[in-house]
């Protein structure tokens, strides 16, 4: 199921929202017994056909909680619809595995490797790459890109898998859904 445009509202550049509302008020507690697990999975259900925006307050009873769940797992499952749009998980093991035999061959890590084949594009200034501080620390690591060069018969591996996949790009745009 899909709603149709008229469906959302803008509320301001950085706020868009599905005109009908889910209530959370029913949790309170004066409408039966609410199984979390299963109203967790039934709010995907709501999200994936596009009600997207819920009513929450402090006296819906465990209203903010189930929401806090629903939010965790949905931020456990990002990534995925993208990995699906690009190709699928077959295909990014495949990908891994190129990826493992070129680091293998250059004595550094996978990372490094996709981290050189994307700033070797012409159009890539620089690449992004999450400082988890205070979590983990890969500072050598990522240095270690600008330790090595990829050659042609590494690139053409990398190529042959990628042009199996599908154009991320024309298929969810120029961001990813947590923007959306």
């Amino acid at each position: 199921m899909a709603l149709p445009t008229l469906s959302r509202l803008q509320l301001t550049p950085d706020i868009n929202i599905c005109r009908i509302l889910n209530g959370m008020w029913q949790v309170s507690g004066g409408h039966g017994r609410i199984d979390p697990t299963a109203a967790i999975q039934e709010m995907f259900r709501y999200v994936d056909a596009g009600f997207t925006t819920w009513d929450l307050a402090d006296h819906y009873g465990p209203a903010e909680d189930l929401m806090g769940e629903f939010r965790r797992q949905l931020l456990a499952t990002r990534g995925k619809e993208a990995l699906d749009h690009w190709g699928g998980w077959q295909l990014f093991q495949e990908l891994l595995v190129v990826l493992k035999q070129i680091a293998t061959k250059h004595t550094v890590s996978i990372a490094n490797v996709a981290v050189r084949y994307i700033l070797d594009k012409p159009a890539i200034g620089g690449v992004i790459i999450g400082a988890r501080l205070g979590l983990s620390e890969h500072l050598q690591d990522n240095a270690r890109v600008f330790e090595f060069s990829l050659d042609d018969d590494d690139r053409q591996q990398i190529d042959a898998v990628s042009q199996k996949s599908r154009d991320l790009y024309r298929a969810i745009g120029d961001c990813g859904d947590e923007y959306r």
